[in-house]
């Protein structure tokens, strides 16, 4: 595993020490962001299946069709660049 995380000793003039960790890779909320390269992709957990809308539901076939649309949008506006966005697509 690569550490992605940078630590920092810091001293005052009375003694006292603390250490700071920044971490450089952080998932936020559906948001992975790499604060090292400058780039965000979407973020899913492991066990996550997201289900959009219940195939026996009774949305209107406009809400419906529209549901394929919605999602490639929604991770074309997460993804900093075309290989972010490849990646999570292929998932």
């Amino acid at each position: 595993m690569v550490n992605t995380n940078t630590l920092y000793a810091i001293k005052n003039p009375r003694g006292f020490s603390t250490k700071l960790i920044i971490k450089k890779i952080v998932n936020f909320h559906d948001v992975t962001l790499d604060l090292k390269k400058g780039t965000h992709q979407p973020y899913l957990k492991a066990n996550n299946n997201p289900l959009y809308v219940h195939n026996e539901s009774n949305h209107p076939p406009s809400i419906l069709k529209n549901i394929p649309l919605a999602i490639n949008k929604r991770l074309n506006e997460l993804s900093s660049n075309k290989d972010s966005f490849d990646e999570i697509a292929a998932e």
